[in-house]
């Protein structure tokens, strides 16, 4: 028995769409199943955790977004239940990283070969976190996408938009960030970025050297940039170029902390969840993702 969550919404409606395709797939092939939606599991997390440690499922799988890998996949950190993706939202970025197909009949005959690997999540103040978090200018840009609307209809490319508005109206300030212990003060720090992933925001290569099975999260911290020059060296993070930037600093830790006095707004894959203090720490082979 393998249970499907369905975001029904997702990508404009194309979880819904890719459902359908998944369930005749399934049903071609007499496999077993049960299904879920997402808009009526207001406690999916939880309730996801409980009875996998009760119920016999070979298998969980997330059908939408990277919001949803994280809701239906944080129940499974940990656990012995294997977690599968067919991606259907907005960035998908978590199954890009993986390597999983966009096609919902290529992601599920992926899913059906059984092949679990032990890969890497983290917490951030203690919820988990998938693909990355981060403090800054891009956190101003996911409210405002999250905020607009206008990824309902633009998809990804809304992230584009609401970062070239963004670009023109924020101010980088000072920050402190501790790292495996140690301390750095960083001076006009345009943002933070702490991933598991390589990209985010649906093809912005933020880390492009992240591995989910190495055991850390990479870091870029942007500083000491004049407007004019972050803005030109913006651009660059759509092709991992920006590691050549000399003002662009990369950091492997397994321990990441933001402490105050300052209160900075963070997301958590794609989503803002408060202000700083954060603590950040990785969550080595914590997940089994098929």
């Amino acid at each position: 028995m393998i249970l499907f969550v369905v975001n029904p919404e997702s990508g404009k409606g194309k979880g819904k769409v890719f459902w359908e395709k998944a369930e005749a797939y399934l049903k071609a092939r007499s496999v077993a199943y049960e299904v879920w939606h997402t808009k009526q599991n207001e406690k999916l997390t939880s309730q996801i955790r409980d009875e996998a440690k009760q119920k016999k499922w070979q298998a969980v799988v997330a059908i939408g977004g990277d919001g949803t890998v994280n809701e239906v996949g944080s129940g499974l950190i940990g656990g012995a239940v294997p977690f599968g993706i067919i991606p259907s939202g907005t960035g998908n970025d978590f199954a890009f990283a993986h390597g999983i197909p966009s096609r919902p009949e290529k992601a599920l005959a992926r899913i059906l070969n059984f092949q679990p690997e032990l890969v890497d999540t983290a917490t951030v103040n203690g919820q988990p976190m998938f693909g990355s978090t981060g403090v800054g200018f891009d956190v101003s840009v996911v409210d405002r996408v999250n905020r607009s609307g206008l990824k309902k209809w633009f998809g990804s490319f809304s992230y584009g938009m609401e970062a070239m508005k963004c670009l023109f109206s924020y101010k980088a300030r000072s920050m402190t960030l501790k790292m495996d212990g140690k301390e750095y003060r960083l001076e006009k720090c345009w943002m933070v970025s702490v991933a598991n992933i390589r990209q985010y925001g649906g093809g912005i290569r933020i880390c492009p050297q992240a591995d989910t099975q190495d055991g850390y999260l990479d870091v870029c911290c942007v500083q000491n940039l004049s407007k004019g020059q972050f803005i030109r060296a913006f651009p660059l993070t759509y092709f991992g170029w920006h590691t050549r930037h000399p003002a662009i600093r990369f950091e492997r830790a397994q321990q990441i902390e933001i402490p105050g006095p300052e209160s900075f707004p963070y997301h958590i894959d794609g989503e803002v969840k408060g202000t700083t203090p954060v603590r950040i720490k990785v969550q080595p082979r914590s997940l089994l993702l098929l």
